[in-house]
């Protein structure tokens, strides 16, 4: 039997000869990828994620989590600029400068290697990565707040609310004739608030305590986790009982048709925009609503955030797509907390719904959303086991 020390000196030899065994990327199987389609491409990146999270974060002690995205680079003076091609995204405890990585082993890959099918022929691909620091998202609020009132929740009992925004307007098969808004649970269930409320009908008004009344709460939500088993949904249903007021909540926004939201990943493309609403006095335009130029940054699946507040710890998402706010003459309109349930779209007052803003950053810059076809499926909310909603345009 081989003692001890010949086994450990085989066992460095191997390790040698395995990590020299690394042939370098070919041109021939980066051609590959960049020749799939985009949404083969997306399919592809988000196969790995889906399949080798896990299996990355263990072999790399950086790496905490892994997401599909677009890559970021620097732009002189200031800003930044988005590669069209998607790839993989490392979010890492610390991103270290090209070249200051000493152990081999600790170095993350430039691109990760993969099989997928196109045109009937098997083809191995090399889909890039690329670094994001974990201290980007540490920082994250869920964007409710008594500061911007475009609507306002109210507990009577308590005095207790805060303020948000309303998505849109939908239907429900299973109630005909009846008019649903859409929000954010934490803004709804006054979920962040002491006296936060699980019983729902809580009144929903117009920008102040004293304004027309929107309707009331439903106890139609989804949950709020923060166990890494759960999977969280923060959106709710309200009953509307005025349809003027729903119409001054959701001024100036347009949908093209009830099926007009994205059902699909790669159904948002890489421009788009959220519309926070504002009064009008507050921009000078005839609307209520401020259009927002936002750019895809990256999808993430399972993703927590940390919520704080009452919730107090790490709320994790089955679906969460990350946008960052291109540099305009409006980037002081936000998004800001209040912003709660501002509907993400393609058009400028509407067009096809691609999600639910529901966070961001303090300074604002970025914008968490949920997509829309988390949020028009039922089964997805408390007990609801019904047809899929559709919207109102």
């Amino acid at each position: 039997m081989a003692s001890r020390r010949r086994i450990a000196r085989w066992c460095r030899e191997a390790e040698s000869l395995t990590l020299a065994n690394d042939p370098p990327i070919s041109a021939g199987l980066k051609r590959n990828f960049r020749a799939l389609p985009p949404r083969a491409q997306a399919a592809l990146a988000h196969e790995i994620v889906e399949t080798r999270s896990r299996e990355l974060s263990l072999a790399y002690r950086n790496v905490v989590a892994l997401a599909v995205g677009h890559k970021r680079r620097r732009r002189k003076p200031g800003g930044f600029s988005m590669s069209t091609g998607v790839g993989v995204t490392f979010i890492v405890r610390q991103k270290w400068d090209r070249g200051s990585v000493e152990d081999e082993r600790a170095r993350l890959p430039a691109f990760l290697v993969a099989y997928t099918t196109h045109d009937g022929e098997r083809l191995a691909c090399a889909v890039p990565t690329d670094v994001e620091p974990a201290e980007r998202y540490a920082d994250f609020s869920p964007a409710a707040s008594s500061a911007r009132e475009i609507i306002d929740v109210g507990q009577p009992s308590t005095g207790a609310g805060t303020a948000g925004a309303l998505t849109c307007a939908l239907e429900r098969p299973a109630h005909p004739g009846q008019t649903f808004g859409l929000g954010c649970r934490h803004v709804l269930s006054l979920s962040l608030e002491a006296q936060s409320t699980l019983s729902g009908n809580l009144p929903v008004r117009v920008r102040h305590v004293e304004g027309p009344l929107v309707g009331r709460t439903t106890r139609v939500r989804g949950s709020l986790r923060t166990s890494e088993r759960g999977r969280s949904l923060d959106a709710q249903l309200l009953h509307v009982d005025d349809e003027a007021a729903l119409s001054a909540v959701l001024e100036g926004i347009r949908f093209d048709g009830p099926e007009a939201f994205a059902k699909h990943f790669s159904d948002i493309p890489e421009r788009y925009f959220v519309l926070v609403p504002r009064p009008a006095e507050a921009h000078g335009a005839r609307t209520g609503a401020v259009a927002i130029p936002l750019r895809k940054h990256l999808v993430h699946r399972n993703f927590g955030l940390p919520y704080g507040g009452r919730i107090g710890g790490m709320v994790v998402h089955q679906w969460v797509v990350e946008s960052l706010t291109e540099r305009t003459e409006r980037a002081e309109l936000g998004p800001f907390p209040g912003d709660s349930g501002s509907p993400v779209v393609t058009g400028r007052t509407g067009g096809t719904l691609l999600g639910m803003h529901f966070g961001g950053r303090d300074s604002g810059g970025k914008s968490y959303m949920i997509p829309a076809w988390q949020l028009f499926e039922p089964a997805n909310f408390h007990r609801q086991r019904e047809a899929r909603w559709r919207l109102v345009p």
